[in-house]
């Protein structure tokens, strides 16, 4: 990790005053491919803060003295004494608690000792009480990525998975094919513009869990649905108010008897009609409070 000393320039003046910088840092450990998973929330809160007023730096691997630092991907590892010396909120993007992501040892107590910016209130049992410093934004529309959208009747590609393929995932890709559903599964990490166009070529995206008690995969649907692309998700019980979002969102189906979906449904024009309505749907979605409120913390001579 190294540090910009260099003092940024004064950020715009908002509502409530005038805003202190922000620098949004992307942990890339070298070779680590997956890291590319991160860029698109990142470029998601740049475009949401400088909505805000703010003035906004990116960079891989680099904070910025004097401004407000964003750190994406911080369980890959990030000093916890760079903490005391820059200002620093860490945004976590991972599944916590029972279930969830299998994290470094150290990554929640990392957690539990910084200002944060959580996407799901599930997790905040994984702070243990430290929860006063946990701010939680909604995931939106990312305003880039809906440019140069192909009619959905004209891609070439029916159904796309993109993720790692744990045994779980295996075992329910499985099981849409033998119901007579290709999948066009990618078989090396893709992401960035690259992967993008192979959404936007996609009729629909698949969305499987990961793990059995696995939550419903907030990030992935934010990317597909912006890209202008249907997202068609296994159906698991729901218990927050934060995944119940997305129940107009996207398509559901059994994946103990996927057919019922993919030959009754899949194929039909109801798909296409039921579709452009949730793209749209997904487009009037307007999550900008949550910013304004989170840049409030970074108003010049605020106190963390």
């Amino acid at each position: 990790m190294t540090v910009d000393d260099a003092s940024p320039d004064r950020g715009q003046s908002g509502a409530a005053g005038p805003v202190r910088p922000v620098h949004l840092c992307l942990v890339q450990p070298a070779g680590y491919a997956h890291s590319g998973a991160l860029l698109d929330p990142l470029v998601f809160f740049q475009e949401e803060f400088e909505r805000a007023g703010a003035h906004v730096t990116a960079s891989s691997n680099t904070l910025v003295a004097g401004a407000v630092n964003y750190i994406f991907g911080a369980h890959l590892g990030f000093p916890r004494t760079l903490l005391d010396q820059y200002e620093c909120v860490l945004v976590n993007l991972e599944q916590l608690g029972p279930g969830g992501a299998a994290l470094p040892s150290g990554y929640l107590d990392l957690l539990r000792c910084a200002a944060v910016v959580d996407y799901h209130p599930d997790n905040l049992p994984a702070y243990a009480g430290a929860t006063g410093s946990v701010t939680l934004v909604r995931l939106g529309p990312v305003a880039h990525l809906g440019a140069h959208v192909t009619p959905l009747e004209d891609r070439d590609i029916d159904l796309l998975f993109v993720g790692c393929l744990t045994p779980r995932r295996l075992e329910v890709l499985h099981a849409v094919e033998r119901a007579g559903q290709e999948v066009t599964v990618l078989q090396r990490p893709v992401y960035g513009p690259e992967r993008d166009a192979l959404v936007r070529r996609a009729r629909a995206v698949l969305n499987v869990s990961a793990y059995e008690a696995s939550r419903f995969e907030q990030v992935r649907a934010s990317l597909v649905l912006s890209c202008g692309t249907p997202l068609v998700s296994e159906a698991r019980s729901w218990t927050s108010p934060a995944d119940r979002r997305f129940l107009p969102l996207v398509h559901w189906f059994d994946p103990r008897r996927p057919g019922d979906f993919f030959h009754d449904v899949f194929d039909t024009p109801a798909f296409m009609h039921t579709s452009r309505e949730m793209l749209r749907l997904w487009r009037s979605e307007d999550v900008h409070e949550d910013f304004e409120r989170l840049l409030g913390r970074a108003l010049v001579g605020a106190e963390r």
